[in-house]
């Protein structure tokens, strides 16, 4: 088992005042939480996050895919993204304060509701927030890879039927 000393969490953004806010917002969740995490932040050399995949393309071909792997390792393919524990955590949205302490277990879990996308620079990324129906797949918590809640560590048995009572 990994301890917690050995945790690394990865942020992957890009340039921007949205961006800026997350990344003081995980480090300020992240020494809240007590826990021993290495933050590292990955900032890719864009204003647009409609530019990423065009962005991995020309790094990929300019410099060779070792600069792009941190993020084939992850599959990441939209900004931001969080990967904690080789465990990608969310991607394309800007989560709450709130959201991100869930995320690092720090305060009691609360039922996420739908509402208003956060706005983004661009007003164009597609949110992955929870939807009112739809169950497990529309959550930000869930890794349909694992088929695994990452909010509460539990394997999801059925994704139409949330571990967290959600519908």
């Amino acid at each position: 088992m990994e301890s917690e000393a050995d945790e690394t969490v990865v942020l992957f953004v890009y340039k921007g005042e949205q961006c800026a806010r997350l990344v003081k917002d995980v480090y300020d969740v992240l020494q809240g939480s007590g826990r021993r995490a290495r933050l590292k932040v990955i900032t890719a050399s864009i204003q647009n996050p409609n530019e990423f995949t065009s962005f991995l393309e020309y790094l990929g071909e300019l410099y060779g895919k070792q600069y792009v792997a941190e993020y084939e390792k992850h599959n990441i393919r939209r900004l931001p993204a969080l990967v904690a524990g080789g465990t990608k955590l969310f991607e394309g949205v800007f989560p709450s304060k709130e959201q991100l302490a869930q995320l690092f277990g720090t305060v009691k879990p609360i039922t996420l509701t739908t509402g208003q996308p956060p706005p983004t620079s661009s007003g164009s990324l597609k949110s992955e927030m929870p939807s009112a129906g739809g169950g497990c797949r529309g959550c930000i918590f869930f890794e349909s890879s694992s088929n695994r809640c990452v909010l509460l560590r539990a394997k999801v048995e059925s994704p139409s039927k949330p571990p967290c009572g959600r519908r």
